[in-house]
């Protein structure tokens, strides 16, 4: 199942979009986007390390078994040799800049925001988790959800426990 159907007639018709809707019934997640978020990461590493490049992202649902379809959710990001990490997420048909944060590279180890892992510095793709990175996009998506069908929600919590469960399980594929 899609995580987003399209919007209604009725959203459409108000002029808005529906993320931009949801942000708002969301309660605070475009408060989130706006005001950025946690930076973490940083050190040294970065220059003439063999990740910096240009990425493009789409995310899965490990607990759905299923990859979002990049129309729906897809990131533009940058790893930097200032170990900046730069980008823009499209999130159902709006355009968001992405939460300042910093990427430091030790050995094998890869820590972006407050993930780290085991990623090899020749690398052409690797996963992350969306929310560890940039969880104000993962606000606004969790935000969405109440714009589903019922059942489609169901779905989420029958599959993978609860919709905040669904958003954390959310996993990034970076390729260059």
């Amino acid at each position: 199942p899609r995580l987003v159907t399209p919007p209604s007639a009725a959203t459409a018709a108000a002029g808005g979009s529906w993320l931009s809707t949801a942000l708002i019934a969301g309660g605070g997640a475009g408060a989130a986007i706006a005001a950025g978020g946690s930076s973490g990461g940083g050190g040294s590493g970065c220059t003439g390390n063999g990740l910096v490049d240009n990425y493009t992202a789409t995310v899965a649902s490990p607990c759905m078994g299923t990859s979002i379809p990049a129309s729906d959710i897809s990131f533009a990001l940058s790893l930097n040799s200032n170990c900046s990490v730069t980008g823009t997420a499209d999130v159902f048909g709006t355009t968001m800049n992405t939460t300042a944060t910093t990427w430091s590279y030790n050995s094998t180890t890869l820590t972006i925001g407050s993930f780290s892992g085991n990623v090899a510095e020749s690398a052409n793709s690797f996963t992350t988790p969306l929310e560890q990175i940039f969880p104000a996009v993962a606000a606004a998506i969790e935000a969405s959800i109440d714009l589903l069908p019922p059942a489609e929600i169901q779905d989420i919590i029958d599959n993978c426990g609860s919709v905040a469960a669904y958003v954390a399980e959310l996993e990034m594929t970076w390729v260059r």
